[in-house]
């Protein structure tokens, strides 16, 4: 695929299933919607309804890749910050534009910018039928 045409073919809601692949989260899932807007940006969340917060960033389509950034905050019961969760990845998109491969890490920060924890991650993704 182009550039314009990954790009195109990426918008939209996924159902995607996260497993780390190194870290101290190694061999945990998430299952996750991702949504890809047509202005570049990517909005994820919990797909299950659980504790992980939603997540905000960008993406960018180049050649036949795709890469993006999230940022994510945990409050504590208070409201306030207790940790930042930095993730990044690149991928490829199907020829059918149907399913997505990612591979990328994240960062989490304590609410100090004390660096907590490195993960690594693969996930694979599905497109939402509207």
């Amino acid at each position: 695929m182009t550039t314009a045409e990954i790009g195109t073919a990426l918008v939209g809601a996924w159902h995607v299933h996260l497993t780390f692949t190194d870290g101290p989260q190694l061999g945990k899932h998430e299952r996750l919607r991702w949504t890809f807007l047509p202005d570049g940006l990517i909005v994820g969340k919990d797909a299950e309804g659980g504790q992980l917060p939603p997540a905000i960033g960008e993406w960018t389509a180049e050649d036949d890749r795709f890469s993006y950034w999230l940022n994510a905050v945990r409050t504590d019961l208070a409201g306030r910050p207790a940790t930042i969760v930095h993730g990044h990845a690149e991928g490829t998109l199907a020829a059918d534009g149907q399913t997505l491969t990612v591979t990328g890490g994240s960062e989490v920060y304590g609410s100090n910018g004390q660096l907590l924890a490195t993960n690594r991650a693969d996930a694979h993704g599905t497109r939402i039928r509207a």
